[in-house]
């Protein structure tokens, strides 16, 4: 099982750097079974990183809503924990975070007992002591 954040999951229907990287890593995971997980939040996020780029670069509307039908597409498996908001807000704390989306990444990682993969160079340093945590950059088939 890993969780993916939006900063990786998007690579998945946008290209990035890093996206070949993502895809091996989704295809490893679903080809050994194991479950791609996230928070709620995961399509929130993507859907608004698309429509930066609508508004960045001029990705037109029928362009940006195929590109979130597929992410819709994709096996990731959006789950929850018991307190998750309490859990989310005493991370954000403890790793002096200044919001807490990314330790909803963090507790959902934590409760499954999963790494967490993330092209978010803020959270690989405020979450530098967390072994859990890996960037994608660093994946390797």
């Amino acid at each position: 099982m890993i969780c993916l954040d939006a900063s990786v999951a998007v690579k998945l229907v946008l290209p990035e750097e890093f996206s070949d990287e993502t895809e091996a890593l989704l295809r490893a995971t679903v080809d050994a079974n194991e479950p791609v997980v996230a928070p709620a939040l995961l399509p929130i996020e993507v859907a608004n990183i698309i429509r930066k780029r609508m508004v960045q670069e001029g990705l037109a509307l029928d362009d940006a809503r195929q590109t979130l039908e597929r992410f819709l597409d994709l096996p990731i498996d959006l789950r929850s924990v018991p307190d998750l908001h309490l859990k989310a807000l005493t991370i954000a704390d403890a790793l002096s975070a200044p919001a807490t989306y990314d330790a909803y990444y963090l507790a959902i990682a934590l409760d499954y007992n999963c790494d967490l993969w993330t092209d978010d160079r803020r959270l690989l340093r405020l979450a530098r002591s967390l072994p859990f945590v890996r960037w994608i950059g660093d994946f390797r088939a």
